[in-house]
């Protein structure tokens, strides 16, 4: 699986995951735009496997593979290019690690894709998982927050700690009943009064949430900077 992103700027850096047990060991390098080893050049099928689902696109090659102090959006199969590139952008902005769950609903060189990101692509953390099993697998329950409409728990009424995931279903039909069945005691929702409006755009819902368990982690305190936050219109 070749999957690729867009970066204005091109640098050469080892495979951030070559020494380390269980993930991907060729040790060759790639352009820091984003694209992942090749699967030819993997040692072994347990390495492709292991490269593939769990590949981090670290800022820098020195980065943790793990950071449990970071805040963590999940995608599942994501279907609308510029949702999940604003979502990239805000991830990038206050330093969340990204989960693509796949298979996606569009190609990663997609233009609104690359539009919705602008020039972040290369400031944000990015993790590609084969399908939502594998993903569910390497997490424990107790950090996992699935957000859905079926649920009538608000997100104001969860504890957040650092190292959570907001998990998110597609934007068609939400996360799998099976999963929400499974996983009901940690289903949120966010609130609406309207009974006419099915549902929030992704992007927001995950601007929404994400705030709000950034609020609870820092306590309300912000790093110098955060709160002369500017937008760019």
């Amino acid at each position: 699986m070749l999957i690729s992103f867009p970066a204005p700027r091109h640098k050469e850096l080892q495979c951030p995951n070559k020494d380390l047990p269980g993930r991907h060991r060729c040790g060759t390098t790639a352009r820091q735009s984003g694209n992942p080893f090749p699967k030819k050049e993997c040692a072994s099928v347990t390495d492709r496997q292991a490269h593939d689902s769990r590949f981090l696109y670290p800022l820098h090659p020195d980065d943790p593979a793990d950071d449990s102090s970071a805040c963590h959006v999940v995608l599942v199969e994501p279907e609308i290019p510029p949702n999940t590139g604003a979502i990239a952008r805000l991830c990038g902005a206050t330093d969340s690690v990204l989960h693509l769950v796949h298979p996606l609903g569009f190609k990663t060189d997609d233009r609104h894709l690359k539009r919705a990101g602008l020039d972040y692509w290369e400031h944000v953390r990015i993790r590609h998982w084969d399908n939502l099993a594998a993903f569910l697998a390497a997490q424990p329950k107790a950090r996992l927050h699935l957000l859905t409409t079926k649920s009538g728990r608000p997100y104001t009424a969860a504890r957040f700690r650092p190292g959570d995931m907001l998990v998110f279903g597609r934007e068609t039909k939400g996360l799998p009943e099976e999963i929400l069945a499974l996983y009901s005691d940690r289903c949120l929702t966010i609130p609406m009064c309207n009974p006419h409006i099915r549902s929030l755009n992704l992007a927001m819902c995950a601007g929404i949430v994400l705030y709000e368990a950034i609020r609870q982690r820092d306590a309300h305190s912000f790093p110098s900077g955060v709160a002369d936050a500017r937008t760019s219109l």
